[in-house]
């Protein structure tokens, strides 16, 4: 109820927001969504808990973008490592949720988001607290 209600509000802000504020706007839409799936995963049932948890990772995604796209030219390395996150925990969290018979297939995919994160955190200046563990 209330998360959708956020999300709501988070839309009609959008919807109202000047151009130049559309990213920041998108940005509340992306976190209310977030909050959405969380909402979910916390009344999900055990056999309905990985279709819910990659609701989350998918929710998380979708505001490490909206973060990058509002991101100033010093906080575009930042970003993009977020998104590279997020995607890796969307693949993880596919890889959990699929049958076994998919699970091989599915866990290339999770190596090559591990090796997006690997590469990005490489090419950061070295000054820029990218090279943090992976949570």
């Amino acid at each position: 109820g209330v998360a959708k209600a956020e999300l709501g509000v988070a839309k009609a802000e959008l919807k109202a927001a000047p151009q130049e504020e559309k990213a920041t706007a998108e940005l509340g839409v992306a976190k209310a969504e977030l909050g959405v799936a969380k909402a979910e995963l916390k009344a999900a049932g055990a056999e309905e808990k990985a279709n819910a948890e990659l609701g989350v990772a998918k929710a998380e995604l979708g505001v490490a973008k909206a973060e990058l796209k509002a991101a100033g030219a010093e906080e575009k390395a930042n970003a993009e490592l977020g998104v590279a996150k997020a995607e890796l925990s969307v693949a993880e969290a596919k890889w959990q949720a699929a049958p076994q018979e998919n699970k091989d297939q599915l866990w290339k995919l999770v190596e090559g988001a591990q090796a997006a994160v690997q590469n990005l955190r490489a090419a950061a200046p070295p000054h820029g607290g990218l090279n943090q563990e992976l949570n």
